[in-house]
C-alpha cells in the first residue's frame, strides 16, 4: 500500500535499521500509531504502542528526558515506516505510560561509563537541592 495512504490512527512499524534522529539509536521494529501527518515535509508523528514502551530501555527514557524529548512519541520520515496491524489499545498505551512515569519519578540517576544507573540516593536525600555525595552528576525527571 502506498505511503501517502497512511492516515492518522493507523498503526505503523519502523523499518529495520532506521535510527532515532535525536538519540542515534536503531529503532527498527518499534511500533505505534500515527498522531500527525505533515505531508509537505514527508514526516509523521508516532505515539509508541504499549509493547514498544515496555521494551524501551531505561537509558532511552532517561536520555530523552535529559534532552527534553518526549519518549512516548517521535517524528519520523514516511519512508522509515510501513503500515502494520495494531498490537494493543490506546488504553494499554496509557497504562504503560503511567507505569513507566511512576517507575522513573522520584529517582535520581548518575551517568556512568556505558550509560545511566539508578543512584544510591533518592531525591529525599538531597540537601538544599544538592546531592549528598559531592562530585556526582545526578539527573532526575522533573
Amino acid at each position: 500500500m502506498a505511503q501517502n495512504k497512511l492516515q492518522v490512527g493507523d498503526s505503523v512499524v519502523v523499518k529495520p535499521n532506521a535510527e532515532d534522529p535525536d538519540l542515534d539509536i536503531i529503532i527498527g521494529g518499534w511500533q505505534g500509531r500515527i498522531t500527525e501527518i505533515e505531508e509537505e515535509d514527508n514526516v509523521i508523528g508516532i505515539e509508541w504502542d504499549s509493547q514498544t514502551l515496555r521494551q524501551m530501555p531505561d537509558e532511552t527514557i532517561i536520555q530523552s528526558e535529559e534532552e527534553g524529548l518526549d519518549w512516548t512519541k517521535m517524528y519520523l520520515l514516511l519512508e522509515d515506516v510501513e503500515r502494520t496491524t495494531p498490537r494493543d489499545s490506546e488504553n494499554d498505551v496509557q497504562e504503560v505510560i503511567d507505569l513507566l512515569t511512576s517507575k522513573h519519578e522520584g529517582r535520581t540517576w548518575v551517568k556512568k561509563a556505558g550509560g545511566y544507573r539508578l543512584s544510591w540516593t533518592r531525591l529525599k536525600t538531597k540537601v538544599n537541592g544538592l546531592p549528598t555525595r559531592p562530585g556526582k552528576s545526578i539527573f532526575r525527571r522533573c
